[in-house]
């Protein structure tokens, strides 16, 4: 079996998606054809490659696109349970229901993330089952309420397709989330490249059936992965030497990123061949595209959790920095689109140049102005 990452670029062709939303779709057949029948072992536990993946952009970014191309194979497949659509905790717990004699494997795929998911209240239980069911345990889990009686299932696995805007995203994820670690969880792709120019687009559909038989080939493996001696090697060397979480709220993703590696490693593996074995070369790609996606989280987790005060610390840190000095009376002007009232303004002027980061220059004809002291954004937020 060829490169399947690289046979499924070619077969998504050119598109409004960026390549990275493309490949990590690739990534997701694989997952979710697989499930829990491969893993490796880790801390005495069975570790399934399962994957929750967020594409992330402004509208209009390719995200549908992708998803599209990806359940355009998976339906001819026919290898994955799928469910696209509104969701809610209770309907999750439902489609896996033991009553149901179906497999509770599932792929959930939500294009408009803020749409499938509901208010904030119906998005808190979804995303705390989600949190809770992402490790695909072997034992019973129950899920009761009185008026829909006791829900039980085992051996369940989930993987999640996820398409958001940053605003979505704000809209769809409670700030608990953040704090109880989803984001941990997730591989957050994040496109913060300009939008395409529209194009007439042209998948290959030639090599569609290809990538069907090997994913029926996949759908047919069981048992566990290996690393190879130099797999293994390479793994635990990085692993004792990767540096320490730079702030608390991190610290969930630092914890989980060897998860990842090891995650990824299989895919990448998978995609190679059927031979179950990790060489090193897997170890070291999987690192790179964890840790790229895991690079975004600390902007995304910083937003999400945003109030509306340190919404607005960021609007107007972000309006100095680009601007390096910027009048007093042209800052408030700029923020009222933003509903920033002038007292808002200053307050907010004021916790900056109390962090060290914008200092107060020389009035001009009466008015301050502000110039930005540091030479990067907090967190490396400049892409925004």
């Amino acid at each position: 079996m060829s490169n399947f990452i690289d046979r499924y670029l070619r077969y998504a062709g050119i598109s409004a998606a960026p390549q990275e939303f493309h490949r990590w779709c690739a990534l997701q057949a694989i997952s979710s054809t697989v499930m829990d029948r491969v893993w490796v072992e880790s801390a005495g536990e069975q570790l399934p490659p399962n994957l929750y993946v967020f594409l992330v952009g402004a509208s209009g970014s390719g995200k549908g696109v992708a998803t599209s191309t990806l359940l355009r194979l998976l339906y001819a497949a026919k290898t994955v349970r799928t469910y696209s659509g509104m969701i809610t905790a209770q309907h999750l717990c439902d489609l896996l229901d033991a009553k149901r004699k179906r497999e509770p494997k599932l792929l959930l795929v939500t294009e408009e993330l803020s749409l499938s998911v509901g208010d904030k209240q119906l998005a808190d239980r979804l995303i705390r089952l989600a949190t809770a069911l992402y490790m695909c345990s072997p034992y019973e889990f129950s899920e009761g309420t009185r008026t829909h009686g006791t829900v039980r299932f085992s051996n369940h696995c989930i993987c999640w397709n996820a398409g958001t805007t940053k605003e979505w995203l704000r809209d769809a994820i409670p700030r608990s989330a953040v704090e109880g670690g989803f984001f941990a969880r997730v591989n957050c792709v994040v496109y913060n490249g300009p939008i395409r120019r529209p194009v007439k687009a042209k998948p290959d559909l030639t090599l569609l059936q290809g990538l069907v038989d090997d994913l029926i080939v996949l759908r047919g493996l069981n048992g566990p992965m290996i690393l190879s001696s130099d797999a293994e090697e390479s793994y635990w060397d990085w692993f004792e030497r990767r540096p320490l979480a730079t702030e608390y709220i991190l610290e969930p993703v630092w914890m989980r990123v060897p998860i990842h590696v090891l995650k990824i490693a299989m895919l990448l593996s998978l995609g190679d061949s059927t031979s179950m074995i990790i060489e090193r070369d897997h170890i070291v790609q999987a690192r790179q595209l964890a840790e790229e996606t895991l690079r975004h989280l600390p902007s995304i987790i910083e937003y999400v959790a945003m109030t509306p005060d340190s919404d607005g610390v960021r609007y107007v840190r972000n309006a100095i920095y680009d601007a390096g000095r910027i009048v007093h009376n042209v800052l408030v002007r700029s923020m009222m689109r933003h509903g920033l009232t002038a007292t808002k303004v200053r307050e907010h002027v004021d916790t900056l140049v109390q962090g060290g980061f914008v200092r107060v220059d020389a009035s001009v004809r009466g008015r301050p102005a502000y110039e930005w002291r540091g030479s990067t954004l907090p967190q490396q937020q400049s892409g925004e």
